[in-house]
């Protein structure tokens, strides 16, 4: 039901009444605004913002109660800009900026009262620098077409590194205050295309890795022999290491399907168990 006064005609008693009618105004808009997707998305901008207030109603209706420093919001963009710089990246957690003011404002938070948690502080940004960032929680960005997942985050920064390894990804979830990923082996595939992984938990960019074309031409050579005499590779029997060319690296089970998988998948395939990083086994046979 939507009450009766003008002044507060957007004010619902419910919350279900509130997304019944915006369900409704987003389908109408899309279809009287066909042809201008800039109107839809304002639309739709603004109901998110009243989605906010009535999931969070006590919260805003307790806020616009008490006496908050104006210094605290210089406070929050100063730490917010702070840890993008310093942490070179253009996505954040509420998590960190928590931890951030924590540490160098913690009389602003403790002045907070019962709004001293991260839930409310990423409320507290997103009302006070809407239109300097953008938002999923837990993330705060400053690139707006950034995907905002938490797996996402991690293989950017991967990416931007000429050697990865689990332990340095670890220790960037925890120091961005991300889950970890989940399924490494997966992720090693993923990216196989761009990376050759060298041991159990590192890989290394192509370009850097640098395996000249004559050395890349006997390796296949050796693995098609070898299969065609004794059947397929498998990881955890396989004696062969002793033919295949010096590449500059000590050969291991997990060299041999970094090289095949990155630069010759057209002439072997692999199968793999089930396991972690540090447990699955795989087999290399002939496409």
């Amino acid at each position: 039901m939507v009450s009766q006064g003008y002044d507060d005609f957007f004010l619902f008693d419910e919350y279900y009444n509130f997304l019944n009618y915006k369900i409704k105004v987003i389908q109408k808009a899309k279809d009287k605004f066909v042809s201008s997707e800039k109107n839809i998305e304002a639309t739709i901008k603004t109901l998110n913002r009243l989605d906010e207030y009535y999931k969070n109603q006590e919260f805003y209706d307790a806020v616009t109660q008490c006496k908050i420093d104006e210094h605290f919001k210089t406070e929050l963009k100063e730490e917010i800009d702070y840890l993008f710089e310093s942490l070179n990246t253009p996505v954040i957690t509420i998590g960190k900026l928590y931890a951030r003011m924590s540490i160098v404002h913690a009389d602003s938070l403790d002045a907070l009262g019962r709004f001293n948690n991260q839930a409310d502080l990423f409320r507290f940004v997103m009302a006070y620098f809407e239109k300097d960032y953008y938002y999923k929680k837990p993330f705060i960005s400053k690139d707006k077409e950034i995907k905002l997942e938490n797996d996402d985050i991690i293989v950017s920064y991967a990416y931007d590194q000429d050697e990865i390894s689990v332990t340095k990804l670890n220790n960037y979830a925890n120091k961005m205050h991300l889950k970890k990923l989940m399924n490494y082996p997966t992720f090693f595939v993923d990216i196989s295309d761009d990376y050759v992984q060298v041991d159990q938990e590192r890989a290394i960019k192509k370009e850097v890795f640098d395996l000249d074309e004559d050395k890349l031409d006997k390796i296949e050579k050796e693995l098609i022999c070898y299969i065609k005499s004794f059947g397929s590779i498998d990881s955890e029997t396989f004696a062969g290491y002793s033919s295949l060319p010096n590449i500059g690296r000590m050969w291991n089970k997990y060299l041999l399907l970094g090289v095949v998988r990155s630069y010759l998948n057209d002439t072997f395939k692999i199968d793999y168990s089930n396991g972690t990083y540090k447990t699955f086994t795989f087999t290399i046979n002939l496409l």
